[in-house]
């Protein structure tokens, strides 16, 4: 049973895994391994990008299942050793350290956010005036004949 409460007969088996993909799924892991030989000195690639280089062999088309598709195959073939694991990163969304050791450290924080917090003073003003100065036209400008 899953989180949402829907029940699978079969879970999906977890870590290494090994696969036997069929026929159509074999030919893009073919065309997904000649992508990362030719790709290999730019490793590692996204799934976004092998899915755009294969888009460039008119036997796949450019929706959002083609690149489903390829991010399904590179995790299990991935799982099952026929992808490198060096070949393949993910960008997508990254946790950053965080929390506060103490109290007065989150307080700190809060303190200097609003200590640095700037208003933009022309925000709903009816004219906006810019004035540029450029210092090297000074002396060119003092020079100038006015007749």
């Amino acid at each position: 049973m899953s989180v949402t409460g829907t029940s699978y007969k079969q879970p999906r088996p977890k870590g290494m895994a090994s696969w036997r993909p069929q026929k159509r799924k074999r030919q893009l892991l073919n065309d997904i391994g000649a992508v990362l030989a030719e790709y290999r000195r730019f490793w590692p690639l996204t799934s976004r990008q092998v899915a755009y280089r294969l888009l460039s062999l008119d036997r796949y088309d450019k929706s959002e299942s083609h690149f489903t598709q390829v991010g399904d195959a590179l995790v299990r073939a991935r799982r099952a050793g026929m992808v490198s694991w060096q070949a393949i990163r993910y960008d997508g969304i990254r946790r950053r350290g965080g929390g506060y050791e103490a109290l007065d450290d989150l307080y700190d924080k809060i303190s200097g956010l609003a200590n640095d917090y700037q208003r933009n003073r022309q925000e709903g003003q009816a004219i906006y005036l810019e004035v540029w100065e450029a210092p090297c036209l000074f002396d060119q400008t003092a020079h100038a004949d006015t007749n």
